[in-house]
């Protein structure tokens, strides 16, 4: 079987972060390039999903980023201490 050829550009610094990867998963470029173009061939589109990032998701995200950064942010462990505090309800072993 005859082999077309595929030449893209990318950054440098994404080829060796992503060269850095496959070489600890034994593979290289070639490999995973072929990997990921049978696996569209076997899907008949892109193997992962490919999602848009709208205004109110983006401000969702750095609203979550800013929280889990901030000590004071309450943390539950559980779903029933979570309701209750929300609706103000006194903890059950009280």
């Amino acid at each position: 079987m005859r082999s077309g050829g595929v030449q893209t550009r990318v950054d440098p610094a994404l080829k060796r972060d992503v060269d850095a990867v496959l070489d600890g998963l034994g593979l290289d470029m070639p490999t995973a390039i072929r990997m990921f173009l049978v696996r569209v061939r076997q899907v008949s589109g892109i193997p992962f999903p490919v999602t848009l990032v709208t205004p109110s998701l983006a401000a969702a995200m750095d609203e979550a980023e800013r929280l889990a950064g901030d000590p004071a942010t309450r943390v539950y462990t559980d779903v029933p201490a979570m309701i209750r505090e929300i609706l103000d309800e006194p903890d059950a072993d009280e």
